[in-house]
């Protein structure tokens, strides 16, 4: 209830950065001062977050070089002499004491076309160029934060000046997201009752399995950080056993699947959650006294783009589509219309980062659909009675996904189904 800041909107979103010895309440005024009024404004974020000011902070490292007077601002004034191009300024606060801080923000003002070139870390630097009433703003991250100097004019002399800290502190932030990332889990697998499964790591996993006479849900897990998943989504696994035998997956003690081994395929079955949590292996759930053993080839969390729904016709009266999952596609396409086709509109902004298009299909024997990726990449589905037909497409960036069902024929009708469709990054 005592430090305010207007903010008149622009075309661009408008950050906010208040800073106080402790923050007890928060309180938006929509404009403020006028009544009647009406209209709408958008919060795009709001968080608390703890940030060390660095503005008592500031020593030069040469004597006679830097000046400095006040703390909100600033106000820094420079004597360089013949020689002494590279003196500067730095920060002398305590990198122990401010563990876990990665981000360094600095607002600078000064004389147009004045430079300052700012150096993190002794490695990372940027520089600023001064623009006449004009506030530069540098934010610099590293996994953490040793040490911070400023040059004035770097590698100018003999030169004096003067520029104003605006601001600077010490925060951390979040690192974004970063889809591409997995989290490997062939390894780190253990029984969760002593004396019923042997784990014996290597280029793949080799699981053993006793069970006892009253032991038909006894099971195996991967106590992995859950921290480590933050904004993963799927989960895969890809397994190897006796013919017949079967084994359930659980993930996040609620999404079961069950796998039968047949000959010495590889069996992969695929999650997708909101987060993933934790993971569980039954084997042969259900029956006691019993031993046997299975491989586990890869299993990995990821992050993926479900593009199950979302799927549309192109042209009016075309294409209908049903349910989330399985998604039944209807089509009815007349004379004229052998390449009318059905699109799934994803935002290209959430899929950059992802190359890998995974689609499957089911649906009449003899009959076709083509998948079609980025307007250029094309594989054509065939379809065989009770098998499901899996296409996968590659590319540097996914930007559109389209099907024509029964592409190059008309009139027809039909139908047939997807069973899952997604968008995943794969090394």
């Amino acid at each position: 209830n005592s430090i305010e800041q207007w903010v008149t909107f622009t075309a661009e979103p408008t950050v906010v950065t208040i800073m106080a010895d402790s923050i007890t309440g928060l309180i938006i005024f929509a404009e403020g001062g006028t009544a009647p009024a009406t209209g709408t404004f958008t919060i795009l974020s709001a968080y608390l977050s703890y940030t060390e000011n660095l503005q008592s902070t500031w020593e030069e490292n040469d004597l006679g070089t830097y000046a400095f007077a006040g703390t909100g601002p600033v106000v820094v004034t420079y004597t360089k002499a013949a020689g002494q191009e590279w003196v500067f300024m730095k920060s002398m606060f305590d990198a122990a004491e401010l563990t876990g801080m990665n981000t360094v923000t600095i607002v600078l003002e000064g004389t147009a076309g004045k430079q300052v070139l700012v150096k993190v870390n002794n490695s990372i630097e940027q520089w600023v160029t001064f623009v006449a009433d004009t506030p530069a703003k540098v934010v610099i991250t590293a996994p953490e934060i040793t040490g911070i100097i400023l040059f004035a004019e770097g590698g100018v002399a003999p030169v004096t000046g003067t520029f104003e800290i605006i601001s600077a502190t010490l925060s951390y932030v979040e690192p974004a997201f970063d889809p591409t990332a997995q989290l490997d889990l062939l390894a780190g697998w253990v029984e969760n009752d002593l004396g019923t499964y042997a784990v014996v790591e290597g280029a793949t996993t080799v699981i053993t399995y006793t069970k006892g006479a009253t032991q038909e849900w006894i099971f195996v897990k991967n106590p992995f950080d859950a921290e480590l998943t933050a904004g993963m989504n799927t989960f895969t696994i890809s397994l190897q056993g006796t013919a017949g035998k079967t084994l359930m997956i659980k993930v996040n003690n609620a999404i079961e699947k069950s796998v039968t081994f047949v000959g010495t395929e590889t069996q992969t079955v695929v999650f997708y959650a909101a987060t993933i949590d934790q993971v569980i292996i039954f084997a042969e759930p259900g029956t006691p006294s019993v031993t046997g053993s299975f491989t586990i080839v890869e299993a990995f969390a990821s992050y993926s783009m479900n593009l199950l729904t979302g799927w549309v016709e192109n042209d009016l009266g075309t294409y209908a589509v049903t349910g989330t999952g399985p998604v039944v596609v209807n089509y009815t396409k007349i004379a004229g219309q052998e390449w009318v086709f059905l699109n799934n509109p994803f935002d290209t902004d959430d899929a950059i980062g992802l190359n890998t298009f995974t689609i499957v299909l089911e649906g009449t024997a003899g009959k076709q659909v083509l998948v079609k990726v980025n307007n250029s990449i094309e594989q054509w589905v065939t379809f065989v009675e009770g098998e499901k037909a899996t296409v996968t497409i590659t590319a540097a960036t996914i930007t559109s996904v389209i099907l024509f069902a029964e592409g190059g024929v008309a009139p027809v009708t039909g139908s047939f189904s997807i069973l899952s469709a997604s968008l995943s990054y794969v090394e």
